[in-house]
């Protein structure tokens, strides 16, 4: 047994975008979005990822990804909920711990994911969630905390329930999870469907706080990981964050950007020390730059 699974929810439609193209297949500073996911829980020492697609999905996803992960095919819109038992036949009994995270999470980094595991273990939970304090929570689920505890949570509540804290930061959900792992085959079944025919994922944190279990969430350093994509704006919203992120790592690297706003670096590029990246400058795809270089447009 693996000490360690992942599995990315990697089904959903993405309607909002109005495109053609799966949501997870768009393209976030030079490589698609899913791509950042899987490369994510390989650095964090996931062992062994399930990547759960959708019928119509699944072709273009692994073309994409090939044999490096393994696959689960969600047959129906079953919800968050439906898309991990879609797993379940590749991994019950086979991971003692199992993360979760969503295909549409570029921003969650290796640092929030490792410490999110260490506290799991270390104090034996079967749910810990990985939030993120925002200014606008709007559309992202609320943690509902036990009063005077930093720790311990009563469940993980719509927005539109939350009318209480419209206008002030909340405590949000960042759909990154890390459950024990006979803990979370056991109880999916508990979870029952709402209005329509979807089942949540977030509805075992209530079911575990009911329970006694140790269930708990852990705030990121950098609330920006707790944020998603929906549509295209939070698309570019996001990808401008990111694009900061690479020009922030690059300059802490020994590269000199005389105007980072107006420079953009995609993911895959490289950088030698002692570089200039002059004003304008566009570095795409897979380029490398040696040292001691000078590149303007």
């Amino acid at each position: 047994m693996d000490d360690l699974a992942g599995i990315i929810l990697a089904a959903g439609e993405g309607i909002r975008m109005k495109s053609r193209t799966p949501k997870v297949l768009h393209c976030f500073c030079g490589k698609e979005l899913l791509r950042y996911p899987v490369e994510l829980l390989g650095r964090a020492g996931v062992g062994r990822i399930v990547v759960v697609v959708s019928p119509a999905s699944q072709d273009a996803v692994k073309e994409l990804l090939g044999d490096s992960v393994e696959y689960a095919v969600q047959s129906a819109k079953t919800g968050t909920a439906g898309a991990v038992e879609s797993a379940a036949a590749a991994l019950r009994g086979q991971a003692q711990q199992v993360v979760v995270i969503g295909g549409d999470s570029p921003l969650v980094t290796e640092e929030s994911v490792r410490s999110l595991v260490s506290g799991h273990l270390e104090n034996s939970r079967q749910m810990s969630v990985l939030s993120g304090i925002v200014a606008d929570g709007r559309g992202l689920g609320r943690i509902n905390r036990d009063l005077g505890s930093q720790q311990n949570i009563l469940g993980i509540n719509e927005a539109s329930d939350d009318r209480e804290r419209l206008n002030e930061h909340v405590e949000v959900n960042s759909g990154v999870y890390c459950f024990q792992g006979e803990w979370l085959w056991e109880n999916l079944g508990r979870v029952t469907v709402g209005s329509g025919p979807e089942r949540y994922l977030t509805d075992l944190a209530a079911i575990a706080a009911d329970q006694g279990a140790n269930v708990a969430a852990l705030p990121s350093n950098d609330p920006d990981e707790a944020l998603g994509i929906n549509n295209r704006v939070e698309l570019a919203n996001l990808e401008n964050i990111q694009r900061r992120r690479i020009r922030e790592h690059w300059m802490l690297e020994g590269v000199t950007i005389t105007d980072p706003a107006s420079v953009m670096i995609d993911a895959g590029v490289t950088i030698g020390q002692d570089t200039v990246v002059l004003p304008n400058t566009i570095l795409l795809g897979s380029t490398s730059l040696g040292s001691g270089c000078a590149i303007g447009p």
